[in-house]
């Protein structure tokens, strides 16, 4: 957790390290017999892959290219037989943000001085984990049905509530909005609806 502007290289570099080059490296390993078995390659993602908070940059930024990591490895591997799938939970109990506080504190860092020291102390002090949040198991869940399913879905968003599940689709479509907004080729709300009704196909 570090604004965009003062997070450093090394911080970011090993961010995405973990995130987008961890699942790099073990699908070009396997690459090979993955093609040969007909397998599948399944990627932890996040809603954060679609969902930005300030002083969450690095995270999202990581998550939102697993996202693109997913779509092009698809267009190269479906083809060949390869289901690719990535599932992308919300906040469910674990201990993401208790170790990332551990790891800031044991850097030795502290926020002062920082433009957002307030917002960076109040994220510090919030301790371990939450306990309202629930138990993984749905996650789990779908790692298994992207794992077992004759077609597997590319997408498996997995969120703990109603609302976590509109913030993430509604992040989505206040893109759409903006992509459409002021330019040559906008469409019309119902040329929207066209394409929407398209993707989701039959009812």
């Amino acid at each position: 957790m570090a604004p965009m502007t003062e997070v450093t290289e090394e911080d970011l570099a090993f961010q995405t390290d973990v995130n987008v080059m961890g699942p790099y490296r073990v699908t070009k390993a396997f690459a090979d017999l993955l093609i040969e078995s007909k397998g599948r390659v399944l990627t932890t993602g996040s809603i954060a892959g679609f969902v930005t908070w300030g002083l969450g940059g690095p995270y999202t930024m990581s998550k939102h290219a697993v996202e693109a990591y997913t779509d092009c490895l698809a267009e190269e591997l479906e083809p060949l037989g390869v289901g690719v799938s990535v599932i992308e939970p919300g906040n469910f109990r674990s201990r993401i943000w208790t170790s990332t506080i551990d790891r800031m504190k044991a850097k030795g860092y502290t926020a002062e001085g920082s433009r957002y020291e307030d917002a960076l102390k109040r994220f510090m002090d919030r301790g371990g984990i939450n306990a309202e949040q629930k138990d993984p198991l749905p996650v789990a869940k779908a790692f298994h049905a992207a794992l077992t399913s004759p077609k597997p879905s590319r997408r498996y968003m997995v969120t703990p509530n109603q609302q976590e599940a509109e913030m993430t689709l509604q992040a989505i479509f206040r893109r759409i909005a903006q992509l459409n907004a002021d330019h040559p080729f906008t469409y019309s709300r119902e040329e929207l609806h066209g394409m929407l009704d398209k993707e989701l196909g039959p009812e």
